[in-house]
């Protein structure tokens, strides 16, 4: 998914998700979820973070990531 960000115009987007395999939409909901995901790390209370073998900092650097970065 790196070469998305690459592309100057949306016709080369929209090869490169056609080339993958993806739809705008489907490209659109893992966005969507990548970005609910990230804003529940920053939330997340220590014992919960512990539990899933991540570090406060660990969780922040995640959470700092752009939606489109995997």
């Amino acid at each position: 998914m790196s070469d998305y960000a690459s592309h100057g115009n949306f016709e080369s987007y929209a090869d490169a998700l056609e080339r993958d395999g993806l739809t705008v939409g489907a490209l659109i909901v893992k966005w969507h979820a990548r970005w609910q995901n990230r804003r529940a790390l920053e939330e997340m209370p220590r014992e919960r973070l512990d539990d899933i073998g991540m570090t406060r900092e660990e969780a922040l650097r995640e959470a700092a990531k752009p939606f489109w970065r995997a």
